[in-house]
């Protein structure tokens, strides 16, 4: 069973609040392990003053506590300032999960008028930036977000027009391989979401892909 994203069930988001104009497009999908119900992965996207923030949050083990401290992640990282560092919202969330299971999380900023993107991560979530010359991995710290973690780094590369972001849980390999015709134009973010979860996902975990994909100009 594959769920909608959270929070809103919408596949595509990201409108500029001033024009109303869409800005961005993301693709979201996640999937239970065959024995639970409910997915301990959850994903999320917001605006913060016109930048947007994406995050993917894996709560520890599976079903309805692990997805309780990943809507926890989420809730506490979107009530942070604007003006908050990414490492900043990460060690609040820990202490704002201290009485769940915790979580590892990755979170990115994209800044599309500087044209960069911004990651940050805490444990085995995997983070991806692809455009015409690489396929960067992001790395993520040690740790529980919720029981303490280190080594946090903040990882900033240029984000132009047309590339793309994506974050997984560990229900997808490691070193999953994004091949090159889904990430072409024509691919929507929502489809290579889809694809990736369908070609890589494993059966004893829990899943999730998170895929944003800057606008051409």
């Amino acid at each position: 069973m594959i769920e909608p994203n959270w929070p809103n069930n919408t596949r595509f988001s990201g409108r500029d609040d001033a024009t109303h104009q869409p800005l961005a497009t993301v693709g979201a999908v996640t999937r239970p392990i065959a024995s639970d119900a409910l997915c301990g992965d959850v994903c999320a996207w917001w605006w913060r003053n016109q930048n947007l923030y994406l995050s993917l949050a894996d709560g520890l083990g599976h079903g309805e506590f692990a997805r309780e401290a990943a809507l926890a992640a989420m809730a506490s990282a979107q009530r942070q300032p604007a003006d908050t560092s990414l490492s900043d919202i990460i060690a609040r969330c820990d202490d704002d999960l201290r009485a769940t299971r915790g979580v590892a999380i990755g979170l990115a900023v994209v800044d599309a008028t500087a044209q960069t993107v911004s990651f940050c991560g805490v444990g085995n979530i995997r983070a991806l930036l692809i455009n015409a010359t690489q396929h960067r991995r992001f790395i993520c710290g040690y740790g529980i977000v919720g029981a303490g973690f280190k080594n946090l780094f903040i990882d900033t590369q240029q984000f132009f027009p047309g590339d793309i972001l994506m974050m997984a849980s560990d229900g997808l390999p490691e070193h999953f391989v994004v091949s090159d015709p889904l990430s072409e134009s024509s691919c929507s973010a929502q489809q290579l979401a889809e694809a990736l979860l369908q070609e890589w996902a494993v059966e004893t975990d829990d899943a999730a892909v998170l895929v944003y994909r800057a606008p051409a100009c």
